[in-house]
């Protein structure tokens, strides 16, 4: 679990380097256009870069996301955080609870998918509330 806190570190910290340090070299993102303006997976580390790079298009360097809860299942934690923003362009602001799964292989992160709801990712992992 200690990965996965260190990785919402450095996504804190815009720091994409110590992010891809954590991720597998075919790492996936499934964003889905919560944050961003449409659902899309991003795939390797350049996905991760391109990523990263399209929430800060949007939010600047105003995103936070704070892990409250974390719930280990197999290779997968469920994480259940608050995160906030304001957007670049519009001003407008965003303080919201969102559930982000990471799945870990061989000690690293190969992939991350973010949900609206807590029912929804644990029923991607096979739990259920």
């Amino acid at each position: 679990m200690q990965i996965v806190r260190t990785a919402y570190q450095a996504i804190n910290d815009a720091d994409d380097e110590a992010l891809l340090d954590l991720c597998t070299s075919d790492v996936e993102v499934e964003a889905s256009g919560l944050m961003l303006d449409q659902a899309r997976t991003f795939r390797g580390h350049e996905g991760v870069r391109e990523y990263a790079a399209s929430l800060r298009e949007v939010w600047g360097d105003t995103l936070r996301s704070s892990p409250e809860r974390f719930v280990e299942h197999g290779d997968s934690v469920v994480v259940m955080a608050h995160s906030s923003a304001t957007a670049s362009a519009s001003g407008v602001a965003i303080d919201a609870r969102f559930t982000h799964v990471w799945t870990i292989r061989a000690g690293k992160i190969a992939r991350f998918q973010t949900f609206a709801s807590r029912a929804q990712a644990l029923e991607a992992v096979g739990l259920r509330e």
